[in-house]
C-alpha cells in the first residue's frame, strides 16, 4: 500500500506503534512497538491507515491502535512521537430488527437484520471474508447465539466485506419451538443482550471500566403474536447519567408486540473510583424481562394464556409486595410472595412476568 501511495506522489511516512502495549514515557523501548501502519499526507490533512486489518474502513483503526504513541517516520526529516487518533472517523452504530411471527404452538419464525458501524463491524468483516459462502449460516448462528437466542439460523446474505463505503450488514432467518417460557406463555422481546461490561460488586474493579468508546446501540424487535393474543407490557425504561442514556418502551399495534431500544454510550471509560454509580446504571436499565402473554378471546377447549381481565385483588397485593422486594434486591422475599400469589391465582396479571426478574440473567430464547 506505501508504494502505491508513492507511486501516486503521496508523502508517506512508516508509523511503528504498539497494539495493544503501553508505552513507558520515561524509559521508552524499542520493544513497545509490535505494528507497522501509515501516516499519508493528504492536502494539508494528516491520514492514518492500517492495511494489516484489510476490511477496516477507509481511515478507521482498530480500538487497539487509537489513541496510543507511535513513532512516525517520515521520508525527509527526523522520526518523531504521535497520538494516533482517538476516534473513529465516523459515529459508530449498530442496529438489530428482528419481525417475527408466533403462533398458537408457541413456534416463531422471523427475520432478523444487523447494521454495523465501528469496531464490530470490522471484526464481522474480517470474518466475512475469511469463510465460505457454505458457513454464512455458521457465521449468522454463531452471532445470534452470542445475542441471547439459542434457536436456528438460516438463509443468511452478508455484504461484500470489501464494500466500504458505508454500513455492513447481516441479514438470516430465524426459528424457535417453542419460543421463550411456553408453558407459561411468556416471551421476551426479540433485543440482543447487553454490550456493557458486568461488574462484580464483591471484586470491585481496580481499573478503569472500558466501555468500548463512544457508541450507539439501536434495537427493535416486532413479534406478531396469535388472534386473540395481547400481552401485559412491561414499564417503561429511561436512564440518564453522564457516561450512558438508555431508552426502552414497549407497545401493542395491530397484533404486534413492539419493543425498541437505545442505548448511547458516551465515553470510553469510567473510573474505578466511580464503579457504583456505573453498577447502579446496570440495575436501573435491567435485564430483559419476560412478557406475560394473555387472551382476548376465548376459544371452548383451547388452551392458551390467561385472560386479560382474570384478576384476584389478595393476588394482586402479594405481586405488588413482590414488586418492591425486588427493588430493595431482596429476591428471596419477591419468589415467596410471587409463589402465594400463584397459589391464590395462577392466573394473576404480571404474576409470570414477575417472576422473570429475580431469576437473573436471561437464559437464551
Amino acid at each position: 500500500m506505501a508504494a502505491l501511495l508513492r507511486a501516486k506522489g503521496f508523502p508517506v511516512s512508516a508509523v511503528l506503534i504498539g497494539d495493544g502495549i503501553e508505552m513507558n514515557q520515561k524509559v521508552p523501548m524499542p520493544g513497545a512497538f509490535n505494528h507497522l501502519i501509515t501516516q499519508v499526507q493528504v492536502d494539508s490533512e494528516k491520514v492514518w491507515l492500517d492495511a494489516t486489518a484489510e476490511v477496516a474502513p477507509y481511515r478507521a483503526l482498530t480500538a487497539g491502535l487509537r489513541d496510543k504513541d507511535a513513532l512516525v517516520i517520515p521520508p525527509t526529516g527526523a522520526p518523531h512521537l504521535e497520538k494516533t487518533p482517538a476516534r473513529l472517523p465516523f459515529a459508530a452504530v449498530t442496529q438489530y430488527a428482528a419481525k417475527a411471527t408466533l403462533d398458537k404452538s408457541g413456534s416463531l419464525k422471523g427475520h432478523f437484520e444487523v447494521t454495523l458501524r465501528g469496531d464490530d463491524e470490522i471484526l464481522l468483516r474480517a470474518a466475512a471474508r475469511l469463510i465460505a459462502r457454505t458457513q454464512w449460516d455458521q457465521l449468522s448462528q454463531n452471532y445470534s447465539q452470542g445475542s441471547g437466542f439459542g434457536g436456528t439460523t438460516s438463509g443468511t446474505t452478508l455484504d461484500a466485506p470489501e464494500e466500504m463505503a458505508g454500513p455492513w450488514h447481516m441479514r438470516y432467518d430465524y426459528e424457535r419451538s417453542p419460543f421463550g417460557d411456553w408453558d407459561n406463555y411468556r416471551i421476551i422481546a426479540l433485543l440482543p443482550s447487553g454490550q456493557l461490561p458486568a461488574i462484580d460488586e464483591k471484586k470491585p474493579p481496580k481499573q478503569a471500566i472500558e466501555l468500548g468508546g463512544p457508541h450507539t446501540q439501536i434495537a427493535e424487535s416486532t413479534i406478531h403474536l396469535p388472534d386473540g393474543y395481547s400481552a401485559s407490557l412491561p414499564d417503561a425504561v429511561h436512564v440518564k447519567t453522564a457516561f450512558a442514556s438508555f431508552d426502552k418502551t414497549y407497545q401493542l399495534k395491530d397484533g404486534d408486540l413492539i419493543a425498541q431500544r437505545r442505548l448511547e454510550v458516551l465515553v470510553d471509560k469510567i473510573p474505578a473510583a466511580d464503579w457504583k454509580e456505573y453498577k447502579k446504571f446496570l440495575d436501573d436499565i435491567g435485564d430483559e424481562p419476560w412478557i406475560q402473554l394473555t387472551r382476548t378471546l376465548l376459544v371452548a377447549g383451547e388452551k392458551g394464556p390467561p385472560q386479560a381481565d382474570e384478576d384476584n385483588p389478595v393476588a394482586a397485593e402479594l405481586v405488588r409486595q413482590a414488586g418492591s422486594a425486588l427493588q430493595i434486591q431482596d429476591k428471596d422475599l419477591a419468589r415467596r410472595k410471587l409463589d402465594e400469589a400463584a397459589k391464590v391465582n395462577d392466573k394473576q396479571m404480571y404474576l409470570w412476568a414477575a417472576y422473570g426478574f429475580p431469576r437473573g440473567a436471561r437464559e437464551p430464547v
